[in-house]
């Protein structure tokens, strides 16, 4: 488990979809946003996460990747200014017919 660290920023509105309630435990919930909250991008490679630490102090919009203990990849956004960050699932690949 990562140390989850002091918040870098406080949206006002933290939301999830049904499907992350259904697939995630309540702790990984928690943590995951604590971690996103506090500057932990989660997986993501070096450039990315010094691009996100940039986005941070410009109040631009920021992205963190994370696998559940179940090995469920979700995504954690928050939109520019800062106000809202959402957890969700990945989009399912389109196939072709």
């Amino acid at each position: 488990m990562n140390k989850i660290r002091k918040p870098k920023f406080r949206p006002v509105m933290l939301l999830f979809t049904q499907e992350i309630e259904r697939l995630l435990t309540s702790d990984e919930i928690r943590d995951s946003f604590l971690r996103h909250l506090s500057g932990d991008w989660g997986n993501v490679c070096d450039e990315s996460a010094k691009a996100y630490n940039r986005c941070l102090k410009l109040r631009l919009r920021l992205f963190s990747r994370f696998e559940s203990e179940t090995g469920i990849e979700y995504w954690v956004i928050t939109e520019p200014g800062h106000k809202l960050t959402s957890m969700l699932l990945p989009p399912e690949p389109l196939s072709e017919s």
